[in-house]
C-alpha cells in the first residue's frame, strides 16, 4: 500500500564495497518484483552510478534554475552523452522552481539543450516539515503545489 525503500549501508565504508555487478543483481531482482524501481543516485559517472543510468529505463535529471546548479547540470549531462547515455531516456526536472525568478525555464532548456519535462515548485515549508515528520508531502500537505507537480509527474512517467 505504498513504497518500498531500500536504504544505503548504515556505515559509509560499507558503500565502498558495493560493486556495480550487484547494483545490476538487485535492480534485476527488483524489477521481477516491482512494477516501478526508483533509484535517487547522483555523484560521479563511474561504477555502480553507472550501472543505474546504464540499465535505466528512463533517467530523471533534476536541476535548479540558478547559475551554479546549470553550470554543473550542463557538465554533467554532457559528460552522461558522450558515455552513451541517450538522450531520450533523460527527462529534466526543474526543482524549487520560482515563476518570477531571473532565470527562466526556456533559458534553462536552450542552455542545457534538454526540454524540461516538469517543474515542481519551490515550496520549502511544506517540504522541510513532511520531511521533519518522516511524511511523504504528498500526504502532509496533498493540495499544496509541490504535491500536485509531484503527482502529475508520477502520471507523466507512468505514462512512459
Amino acid at each position: 500500500s505504498g513504497p518500498f525503500v531500500l536504504t544505503e549501508p548504515n556505515e559509509v565504508d560499507d558503500a565502498i564495497s558495493i560493486t556495480p555487478d550487484q547494483v545490476n543483481r538487485i535492480l534485476g531482482f527488483l524489477r521481477g518484483v516491482f512494477t516501478y524501481v526508483v533509484v535517487d543516485c547522483g555523484g560521479p559517472l563511474s561504477g555502480c552510478n553507472m550501472a543505474i543510468f546504464e540499465s535505466s529505463d528512463m533517467i530523471l535529471f533534476t536541476t535548479a534554475l540558478s547559475l551554479p546548479a546549470l553550470k554543473n547540470s550542463k557538465r554533467y549531462l554532457t559528460a552522461m552523452e558522450r558515455k552513451g547515455l541517450r538522450k531520450d531516456r533523460l527527462k529534466l526536472i526543474v526543482n524549487r522552481y520560482l515563476p518570477k525568478a531571473d532565470i527562466q525555464v526556456k533559458d534553462a532548456e536552450k542552455v542545457l539543450g534538454h526540454t524540461v519535462f516538469q517543474t515542481i515548485p519551490n515550496d520549502y515549508l511544506d517540504v522541510v516539515n513532511s520531511i521533519n515528520k518522516g511524511m511523504p508531502v504528498v500526504k502532509f500537505s496533498p493540495g499544496s503545489g509541490v504535491s500536485k507537480a509531484i503527482l502529475n509527474l508520477a502520471e507523466m512517467v507512468a505514462k512512459h
